[in-house]
């Protein structure tokens, strides 16, 4: 890999999901589901920057009570990737860009 490309890590976490609204933010164990989620991407070696991008203040609230980086994006997309997009147009100096799904915490985040 070249070592001068940067990698952008984009996690698109929506509040307003029809079925299960919140559920980014609701708690699995001791943590909120996207903390597993951003604790996993931390462990990457690859990864220069994680952004958890949302519509929702709540979700960026949490995110930043752990540490993360929250960017707020328009509540018009209709999907994870538009979010994505969206925060790739900001940070255009990263050449590579990777989306995790916001809800898919992994093996890590069972319930004690």
């Amino acid at each position: 890999m070249n070592q001068n490309k940067k990698i952008l890590a984009v996690i698109p976490a929506r509040y307003s999901s029809t079925r299960f609204p919140g559920k980014v933010i609701a708690k699995i164990g001791s943590w909120p589901m996207i903390r597993y989620v951003y604790e996993a991407a931390m462990k990457s070696q690859y990864i220069d920057k994680i952004i958890i991008a949302t519509e929702d203040e709540r979700v960026r609230e949490v995110v930043e009570s752990f540490g993360g980086e929250c960017l707020i994006t328009s509540e018009e997309h209709k999907s994870g990737t538009d979010r994505v997009a969206e925060v790739a147009n900001i940070y255009a100096d990263y050449s590579i860009i990777i989306n995790i799904q916001g809800d898919e915490p992994g093996n890590r985040a069972r319930i004690n």
